[in-house]
């Protein structure tokens, strides 16, 4: 039930705010509620959810949200990493930041900076696309709806994101254990 009221207002909200880029960094602040924390601490899952957070709050800055609605497409995240560094506690505030590193013919990657008080909390990269009816839309279709005809080729390709292409391609040819 948090999930959904934090996505409720998190979208909601977001239509009253200014429009985005599409290479805009998106910077959030958000307190950690008393279900989203186990032991006294934030649940390690619920990362993702304010990722997805996050990545809603782009779509609907950008206008892509109804778009997206329209054109039957789903954002999917392909793989996911994540490095915690300091735990969050109950009723903590912090700071959010995601950041387009890198995209592909058809997958983009975002990095996403948890902080409180300037210290590091926990950093993420996350490969994602969309899907739609007809497949994996190439990423220039999605420039193109952004309003972007030309766009710029993408930048050098960070060793995390080389690294999870080979994780990524181990993991699909391990053998059943």
């Amino acid at each position: 039930m948090t999930y959904w009221l934090r996505f409720l207002l998190t979208v909601s909200k977001a239509f009253f705010q200014r429009k985005m880029k599409w290479n805009e960094d998106v910077v959030q602040e958000f307190r950690v509620w008393f279900t989203e924390a186990d032991m006294g601490i934030m649940n390690n899952a619920r990362y993702f959810n304010f990722t997805e957070l996050s990545k809603m709050r782009h779509f609907v800055g950008m206008g892509l949200f109804f778009t997206m609605i329209k054109l039957k497409w789903q954002p999917i995240t392909s793989i996911q990493v994540i490095r915690y560094k300091r735990p969050l506690k109950r009723f903590q505030k912090f700071k959010l930041t995601s950041k387009l590193i890198y995209w592909d013919d058809k997958y983009i990657f975002q990095h996403y900076i948890f902080e409180k008080d300037g210290k590091l909390i926990a950093s993420a990269i996350v490969k994602a696309c969309f899907l739609g009816p007809n497949g994996i839309p190439h990423t220039s279709e999605t420039f193109k709806i952004l309003g972007v005809e030309n766009p710029p080729p993408p930048p050098p390709m960070p060793k995390a994101v080389a690294d999870m292409y080979s994780a990524e391609k181990e993991l699909l040819t391990m053998p059943n254990i």
